[in-house]
């Protein structure tokens, strides 16, 4: 897959591609740390300037490693929120509990992306037994607590889900986050709400919630499409590879045309 990097577009100027780097990543974690102290859902004080530096896994746990590695070098502690019931990845394959694994090495926290949708749950025992089922899955894949959720394409019916706590997990979309601290979103590979820059370099006394998602972070600039399309091939290649290692193991052969 071949990327045209033309000087500037309308939309490269508008949804500002060139943010979403690697380098620039590293910029703003640098000035996020000169404002506020980066804080988890397990450790965050009311009150304190702190940034909750938070990550939706939706389409690549790979994607996620880069970003936890640059976090590492800074000293800094962000979660990671893995979604269980995604058409993108499994959490629970060899490759990426070996990544979620690192992640974990490297000093940060995992949470569960949790897909409403897709469980549909009636009421709120409901949810919290989806919840909870959900993260002891994850518990026992990953070796470590989870402590927080997070809802994965969240709508007016799962947001009326707002008390702090579900299952003894921490709430990511709780009344007390959407109410007294501050948000920075890049949804679909733009800033939804504010450019995360402007929120960084204005005034605030309000803590700070930062949600990423990892594919929208690349080493080089990119469109959003590109982005989705890279990780799309780069699944591709690998089930390939799998399957041909697979049957390499059992000493069966590949057969082509």
């Amino acid at each position: 897959m071949s990327h045209r990097h033309p000087a500037e577009t309308a939309n490269s100027v508008k949804y500002r591609f060139a943010d979403f780097t690697h380098e620039h990543y590293r910029e703003l974690l640098a000035k996020a740390g000169e404002r506020y102290v980066f804080r988890t859902y397990e450790d965050f004080v009311p009150g304190e300037a702190f940034v909750l530096w938070r990550h939706d896994l939706d389409f690549s746990v790979a994607d996620a490693l880069p970003l936890a590695r640059i976090e590492a070098e800074q000293g800094v502690r962000a979660t990671y929120f893995v979604l269980l019931n995604g058409d993108f990845y499994n959490p629970f394959s060899r490759a990426n509990l070996e990544r979620l694994r690192e992640i974990v090495g490297l000093g940060h926290a995992i949470g569960l992306h949790f897909d409403f949708a897709h469980h549909r749950p009636a009421d709120e025992a409901d949810l919290c037994r989806h919840v909870r089922s959900d993260a002891q899955r994850l518990e026992d894949a990953c070796g470590v607590p989870v402590r927080a959720f997070s809802f994965h394409n969240p709508v007016a019916e799962s947001l009326a889900y707002d008390a702090d706590r579900y299952a003894t997990l921490v709430n990511t979309y709780a009344r007390y986050f959407r109410d007294e601290v501050a948000y920075c979103s890049d949804s679909n590979g733009y800033w939804r709400h504010q450019r995360l820059q402007d929120v960084l370099d204005a005034p605030a006394t309000r803590a700070l919630q930062v949600l990423t998602h990892p594919t929208w972070w690349t080493a080089e600039v990119m469109s959003p499409h590109e982005k989705v399309e890279r990780t799309v091939a780069e699944l591709g290649r690998t089930l390939l590879h799998d399957y041909a290692a697979v049957l390499a193991a059992h000493g069966r052969e590949d057969i082509d045309w």
